[in-house]
């Protein structure tokens, strides 16, 4: 069972994550309830550790907990889609049988009795989605960049961020992520390294100039 999370643990697992790979953008999780700081911040572990960065036992501690926590809720959550989208396939077929019953029936009546057939309702509509999956179905509809920061700028304006810089990134976090479960092959970018030296600019003296005196004659 994943260990119970506090916001401060992961508050302190976020910062030392920053100073070792760099956050950027940062994520705002003063605004964020604690299971959505916990999912972004999965994320963005995901997103941004690479082979080799070193951290304290306690912030690995969370990184695992996190791993075990939402690596099996992914599987969960594609298990869950692909039974509804059976049940919302027979849910098709039993209202399509539905409306040729009742077709059948009208063309018993006469012409003036006929009712009008019931208008067909289409499959219910999905609430509440995660920016996971709202990032899977964009790459699915092979969604232009367009289309996925107005798909994003609309689910974080909900949440009261309007910072387009970093639903701009954000955006580019999940999309990563839903490539890289669909199988298409993501490069991450080079760090860039940090300067651990200030360069001096030296400047060369000026050379004294040095004047011959003439000598005095003896008389």
């Amino acid at each position: 069972m994943a260990k119970k999370l506090t916001k401060k643990d992961l508050v302190a697992a976020y910062k030392e994550l920053d100073k070792v790979a760099g956050i950027d953008p940062a994520i705002e999780y003063d605004e964020l309830s604690l299971e959505e700081f916990e999912k972004e911040l999965y994320i963005t572990i995901d997103q941004v550790v690479e082979e080799g960065d070193k951290f304290s036992k306690a912030t690995q501690a969370v990184f695992d907990a996190l791993a075990e926590k939402y690596g099996t809720e992914e599987e969960e959550e594609e298990e869950e889609e692909e039974e509804e989208e059976e049940e919302e396939e027979e849910e098709e077929e039993e209202e399509e049988e539905e409306e040729e019953e009742e077709e059948e029936e009208d063309d018993d009546e006469d012409e003036d009795e006929k009712k009008p057939a019931p208008k067909k309702k289409g499959p219910p509509r999905k609430v509440g989605k995660s920016n996971q999956e709202i990032a899977d179905e964009l790459l699915a509809e092979k969604a232009d960049e367009k289309t996925i920061l107005a798909a994003f700028k609309k689910v974080y304006a909900e949440r009261a961020i309007t910072d387009m810089d970093f639903v701009k990134k954000r955006a580019g976090i999940y999309m990563d992520i839903a490539k890289k479960r669909a199988g298409v092959k993501v490069t991450k970018p080079v760090k860039a390294e940090k300067e651990t030296k200030e360069t001096k600019k030296i400047v060369p003296l000026k050379e004294e100039v040095k004047q011959d005196v003439p000598k005095k004659k003896k008389k």
